[in-house]
């Protein structure tokens, strides 16, 4: 064979859309899956309503799935994500609990999971709570020492949240039904992991405005890193980052998420999307297709009028942060960056182990199109 089907790509499985242009493929389909279809399921007349006389449904719909998904959590497995909650659905507790829920499954499916946190929203909530204004030049918060103690604040409270949903085991009743020793001392389904693993400086003077403890991510600690992943253990960041000198700094959980992307050499970085109420220039989740090539993305980056000189994420008053992180990341190495939608329960589980998905992914793999077959495709 001169070339690969057209059916199949590099990533071990058929295409989203079975092989047909994507333009063929329309956008109902991809609105049912993604914004809730029939009973508001997810997956639309996928899943089948409760049968009458309280028989259960067919199980062959999850069986199916669960077999489609085996490849997946093969191909997963040991695998390093970088996933990041950005800091707008931090004042969003049953969003974000749901959020939690899936990035522990992921967890369990022995994939290296690194959760970038932020709290932008909590923080501005604080803040009005004390009256102080929230200072912003260019898309940066100028952080002083007040706004300082609050972002503290912020992070500690969001990481008693994270150990707090990581630490949930067995529910007894599924102890007692499977058998499981009752003897033995439960231990939390997911051990977490912080610390000073983000390396900051200041962001100093820019165009005569002082900063003063507004961070910029230099690095991320890769080593300790990924000896406790090494470990099992899931590792969480957030927004406050240590300059060499020993001075706390706030730093953007964006820049903290590609960094560590980047420098980890992680697989994939996954973003969920902020609500489009919280920024004006967040693109629109149904302008986005289901795949992106790095140059397709900069190409639309550039469509909203980004200059795309420099770190596009240096300027975040002007680009939209969800794309252009995936972008910074992809030119920084990491393979394949996706986009979800929050709103949608299980969109992190749909988009990784799915033959469709339901984000956006930016790739600088192929992934649509054919090249020339190699011994390995037979």
């Amino acid at each position: 064979a001169g070339a690969a089907s057209p059916g199949w790509t590099a990533r071990r499985g058929p295409l989203r859309g079975g092989g047909l242009p994507r333009a063929a493929q329309g956008r109902a389909t991809r609105d049912a899956r993604c914004r809730g279809g029939a009973n508001g399921h997810p997956g639309g007349s996928r899943r089948p309503p409760p049968a009458a006389g309280g028989l259960k449904p067919d199980p062959g719909h999850f069986v199916r799935d669960l077999r489609d998904a085996a490849g997946y959590i093969n191909s997963h497995k040991d695998q390093t994500f970088v996933v990041m909650i950005p800091g707008p659905l931090s004042n969003k507790p049953e969003m974000v609990a749901r959020l939690y829920q899936d990035v522990a499954l992921l967890h369990a499916l022995e994939v290296r999971v690194v959760l970038v946190i932020g709290g932008s929203a909590l923080f501005d909530e604080v803040l009005e709570q004390k009256g102080l204004d929230a200072q912003r030049v260019g898309g940066h918060r100028v952080t002083d020492e007040a706004a300082l103690e609050i972002a503290k604040d912020i992070y500690g409270r969001m990481r008693v949240q994270v150990e707090s949903a990581m630490s949930r085991s067995n529910p007894i009743s599924l102890v007692r039904r499977h058998g499981y020793s009752q003897g033995t001392t439960h231990e939390p389904a997911v051990h977490v992991v912080s610390g000073n693993f983000i390396v900051a400086r200041h962001r100093g003077i820019v165009g005569g405005v002082d900063f003063k403890l507004t961070g910029e991510v230099r690095s991320v600690w890769t080593e300790a890193i990924r000896a406790h992943l090494d470990e099992g253990s899931l590792v969480m960041l957030g927004n406050i980052g240590y300059s060499s000198s020993g001075v706390c700094l706030n730093c953007s959980a964006y820049e903290v998420a590609v960094v560590a992307a980047k420098q980890l050499r992680a697989q994939k970085l996954i973003i969920y999307q902020r609500p489009r109420s919280s920024s004006t220039s967040c693109v629109a989740f149904e302008r986005m297709p289901e795949w992106l090539s790095l140059e397709d993305a900069e190409r639309m980056l550039r469509e909203e009028g980004v200059d795309m000189g420099g770190d596009l994420l240096r300027r975040v008053d002007q680009v939209p942060l969800e794309l252009a992180a995936a972008v910074e990341a992809a030119k920084g190495g990491v393979q394949r960056a996706h986009i979800v939608n929050p709103e949608l329960d299980g969109a992190l589980l749909l988009e990784l182990f799915s033959r469709d998905g339901c984000g956006t992914m930016i790739s600088t793999d192929l992934y649509e199109g054919m090249r020339q077959a190699r011994a390995g495709d037979v």
